[in-house]
Protein backbone atom coordinates (compact mmCIF):
# COMPACT_ATOMS: atom_id res chain seq x y z
CA UNK A 1 0.00 0.00 0.00
CA UNK A 2 1.51 3.18 -1.01
CA UNK A 3 2.24 5.62 1.83
CA UNK A 4 2.97 9.64 2.08
CA UNK A 5 3.76 12.37 3.76
CA UNK A 6 1.49 15.87 4.21
CA UNK A 7 -0.49 17.80 6.17
CA UNK A 8 -3.72 18.18 7.94
CA UNK A 9 -5.12 21.42 9.40
CA UNK A 10 -8.73 22.31 10.92
CA UNK A 11 -9.09 25.94 11.88
CA UNK A 12 -13.02 26.20 12.94
CA UNK A 13 -13.83 23.40 14.49
CA UNK A 14 -15.90 21.99 11.57
CA UNK A 15 -14.05 22.47 8.48
CA UNK A 16 -10.81 20.78 7.75
CA UNK A 17 -8.03 20.11 4.94
CA UNK A 18 -5.20 17.69 3.82
CA UNK A 19 -2.20 18.22 1.45
CA UNK A 20 0.08 15.63 0.11
CA UNK A 21 2.04 15.20 -2.65
CA UNK A 22 1.73 11.37 -4.36
CA UNK A 23 3.89 10.70 -7.29
CA UNK A 24 5.11 14.40 -7.34
CA UNK A 25 1.27 14.99 -7.89
CA UNK A 26 -0.43 17.45 -5.34
CA UNK A 27 -3.72 15.77 -3.87
CA UNK A 28 -5.57 17.79 -1.58
CA UNK A 29 -8.66 17.09 0.47
CA UNK A 30 -11.38 18.96 1.80
CA UNK A 31 -13.29 17.76 5.08
CA UNK A 32 -16.00 18.68 7.08
CA UNK A 33 -17.15 17.17 10.94
CA UNK A 34 -20.37 15.77 10.88
CA UNK A 35 -20.70 14.47 14.31
CA UNK A 36 -19.13 17.59 16.57
CA UNK A 37 -16.79 20.04 16.65
CA UNK A 38 -13.12 19.50 16.83
CA UNK A 39 -11.23 21.63 18.43
CA UNK A 40 -8.69 23.22 16.36
CA UNK A 41 -5.64 21.19 15.56
CA UNK A 42 -2.66 20.56 12.91
CA UNK A 43 -0.66 17.72 12.07
CA UNK A 44 2.26 18.50 10.34
CA UNK A 45 3.96 15.15 9.47
CA UNK A 46 0.42 13.11 8.66
CA UNK A 47 0.82 9.89 6.67
CA UNK A 48 -1.82 9.01 4.16
CA UNK A 49 -1.95 5.22 3.97
CA UNK A 50 -4.19 4.07 0.27
CA UNK A 51 -4.59 1.08 -1.91
CA UNK A 52 -5.07 2.87 -5.69
CA UNK A 53 -5.27 6.30 -6.78
CA UNK A 54 -8.91 5.93 -7.34
CA UNK A 55 -9.66 5.95 -3.71
CA UNK A 56 -8.58 9.45 -3.10
CA UNK A 57 -11.11 10.56 -5.95
CA UNK A 58 -14.99 12.34 -4.90
CA UNK A 59 -16.38 12.11 -1.85
CA UNK A 60 -16.17 10.01 0.86
CA UNK A 61 -16.96 8.97 4.21
CA UNK A 62 -14.41 9.13 6.96
CA UNK A 63 -14.43 8.06 10.69
CA UNK A 64 -11.98 8.32 13.37
CA UNK A 65 -10.57 10.18 16.44
CA UNK A 66 -9.04 13.49 16.94
CA UNK A 67 -6.71 13.66 20.42
CA UNK A 68 -5.13 13.62 22.76
CA UNK A 69 -1.73 13.78 20.72
CA UNK A 70 -2.55 11.97 17.61
CA UNK A 71 -5.38 11.83 14.95
CA UNK A 72 -6.47 8.58 13.08
CA UNK A 73 -9.30 9.04 10.23
CA UNK A 74 -10.48 5.80 8.32
CA UNK A 75 -12.20 6.20 4.68
CA UNK A 76 -12.62 2.91 1.91
CA UNK A 77 -9.29 2.33 1.79
CA UNK A 78 -7.65 5.28 2.76
CA UNK A 79 -5.98 5.61 6.39
CA UNK A 80 -4.81 8.95 7.82
CA UNK A 81 -2.68 9.35 10.43
CA UNK A 82 -0.35 12.07 12.19
CA UNK A 83 0.88 13.54 15.99
CA UNK A 84 -0.94 16.41 16.86
CA UNK A 85 1.35 19.95 17.07
CA UNK A 86 -0.87 20.98 20.28
CA UNK A 87 -2.32 17.74 22.21
CA UNK A 88 -6.09 17.60 23.36
CA UNK A 89 -7.07 17.43 26.75
CA UNK A 90 -9.04 13.96 25.60
CA UNK A 91 -9.63 11.55 22.59
CA UNK A 92 -12.81 13.23 20.54
CA UNK A 93 -14.73 10.80 18.30
CA UNK A 94 -15.44 11.91 14.54
CA UNK A 95 -17.37 10.96 11.53
CA UNK A 96 -17.11 13.60 8.43
CA UNK A 97 -16.65 13.90 4.71
CA UNK A 98 -13.24 14.23 2.51
CA UNK A 99 -13.64 15.91 -1.09
CA UNK A 100 -10.42 14.76 -2.97
CA UNK A 101 -9.07 16.87 -5.51
CA UNK A 102 -5.55 16.83 -7.43
CA UNK A 103 -3.97 20.08 -8.59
Amino acid sequence: MPTMQGTILSTDGINFSLAFNIDDLPMYGSGRFLSSAIPSFLSKNATLTYVNKDDLTGTKSVTGVVGKATLNMLSENVKITGNLEVPFPTEIPMTGQITWSSG
